[in-house]
């Protein structure tokens, strides 16, 4: 009999063993399930930030298309990939066919480059070795490349590799707007399952994070996109107004860049030099003067926007959102951004309890 009690002492041998072979089962599950998944994860993240997002508007799809959250959700699906996904590949081979095309001018020797025009010395700091190079590449561009040749291997190695890691990203993308309508079309369901997630983690506080995380999410998108297609459409009315060419390509493209949260100035920059080359001083000027601070704004702007319409300081989202952005790249604007509200709210309440709200 006190043999047969012992069995049930939690402190007994065969108990403990019991638990650690649980424990330890349990353990090599998730490890295995996590090496399984771990090639999509970051596709999965951005589908559930995507979701997040165009919820809203999903919303609206489905108030105008009798309800139906599938028909919406295929709806902004296609929309998105001719959006983003479509442009993205058109200038993509747009640049592969010139590259290409340029490759054969020099392998054949009938690429001619035109000499620079006086106004490129007037350029601020970098006039006189940007007027040089011209130069030389204009007289003898074969000498040039001969002796350049190991900087320009480098240089094609490096686009070879940029190159190849956007076609990637472009892919990552269209597979997360796959599972973003795919979450959307199940909407309430994704929904339920998302606030359980949050219930059993935090009983008493769950509603709250969980509206939290939301609100997190599409306020720095709001910061991110929002900004990028006020910067894109600012540049594009001032190429517009200084007439110059592709100006519709040139702003799309600048909308992309600022997406990704690449800097403006690798679109704006080249654009101005061509100005500086192709038009009056003044006129060039004019136009570098109004790119600068529209460079720049999204300085001012982002944190703004990603602090509009959330339940948590604007400083903790802005700075979650740069932490996460240099420690984890894009996706670490949203993780980031979480990670530090949802840890400031826990912050909070552990200094003061009576300020957390009873589960709505």
């Amino acid at each position: 009999m006190s043999a047969e009690l012992s069995r049930t002492d939690p402190m007994h041998p065969s108990r403990l063993f019991d638990v650690v072979l649980r424990l330890g089962t349990v353990g090599v599950l998730l490890f295995m399930a996590m090496r399984a998944v771990a090639p999509f994860v970051e596709i999965l993240i951005w589908g559930v930030v995507l979701a997040v997002t165009l919820a809203p508007a999903h919303g609206w799809l489905m108030a105008r298309m009798g309800d139906s959250s599938r028909r919406a959700a295929a709806v902004l699906t296609i929309a998105g990939v001719l959006f983003i996904v479509g442009p993205s590949f058109l200038l993509g081979d747009a640049l592969g066919t010139t590259a290409h095309r340029v490759a054969q001018e020099i392998r054949g020797g009938d690429l001619s480059i035109p000499p620079p025009p006086d106004s490129v010395m007037e350029l601020p700091v970098v006039g006189k070795r940007i007027h040089e190079g011209w130069h030389q590449a204009s007289t003898n561009l074969d000498g040039l490349l001969e002796r350049s040749s190991d900087r320009v291997v480098a240089l094609g190695g490096r686009l070879v590799r940029t190159a190849g890691a956007a076609v990637l990203g472009i892919l990552q993308f269209t597979g997360s707007l796959i599972v973003a309508g795919v979450l959307l079309g199940r909407r309430k369901a994704s929904a339920d399952f998302a606030a359980r997630i949050f219930a059993r983690l935090a009983p008493e506080a769950g509603d709250r994070l969980f509206r939290l995380t939301e609100q997190t999410v599409r306020g720095v998108a709001a910061g991110v996109i929002g900004v990028a297609i006020i910067q894109a459409v600012l540049i594009g009315l001032g190429l517009l107004v200084a007439g110059f060419p592709l100006a519709g390509v040139w702003s799309l493209l600048c909308l992309l860049v600022g997406i990704v949260q690449l800097p403006m100035g690798l679109v704006v920059i080249p654009l101005v030099i061509y100005q500086f080359s192709h038009a009056p001083l003044p006129e060039a000027a004019l136009l570098a003067a109004y790119m600068l601070p529209v460079m720049l704004v999204d300085n001012v702007l982002k944190p703004i926007l990603m602090g509009r319409g959330v339940e948590a300081p604007m400083l903790v989202i802005f700075v979650g959102a740069l932490g996460g952005f240099a420690a984890s790249g894009f996706i670490g604007l949203f993780t980031g951004a979480i990670v530090l509200v949802l840890a400031n709210e826990l912050f909070t309440a552990w200094l003061r309890p009576e300020v957390l709200p009873a589960p709505e």
